[in-house]
């Protein structure tokens, strides 16, 4: 079942689990980092859609967490339960959040971290492209 909005404590619960996963440990301060982009999220600033299982509790399978500006938005967080590996919650999710986007007006969805080469494929699954993102020149007048 798609919805929108998710206590943070669940958040932060697939945001541990996922990290941990990869050997790393997640402090307080970035527990509180999640705790303030949902309350970023709750200003009209962007959208949590998520991605429930009703046969299993109404479990939370996938969440992404998305900012957004007047033309785009940026996937901050997207977040897996791993029981959610081979039943495609998180490819509903995907395309329920892009789906979104594109109902908000929205002409760029930035999948951030497209260009990470360990974790993009599924990114680029959805038509990411892997681009400069900054652009740095010096002349004698110093950057730009």
């Amino acid at each position: 079942m798609i919805g929108f909005g998710a206590p943070v404590e669940e958040l932060v619960e697939l945001y541990e689990v996922t990290l941990v996963r990869q050997g790393i440990t997640v402090g307080e301060d970035l527990k509180k980092q999640i705790h303030r982009l949902v309350e970023i999220v709750g200003d009209s600033f962007g959208e949590v859609v998520t991605v429930r299982a009703p046969s299993n509790g109404n479990k939370l399978m996938h969440a992404a967490l998305l900012l957004k500006d007047r033309w785009s938005a940026h996937l901050l967080l997207s977040l897996n339960n791993l029981e959610c590996r081979g039943h495609n919650f998180a490819v509903l999710g995907m395309c329920s959040a892009i789906k979104w986007v594109k109902n908000q007006g929205c002409q760029v969805f930035d999948f951030n971290g497209a260009n990470s080469p360990n974790r993009s494929d599924d990114k680029h699954s959805y038509g990411a492209k892997a681009l400069l993102y900054f652009d740095i020149s010096f002349d004698s007048n110093g950057c730009h």
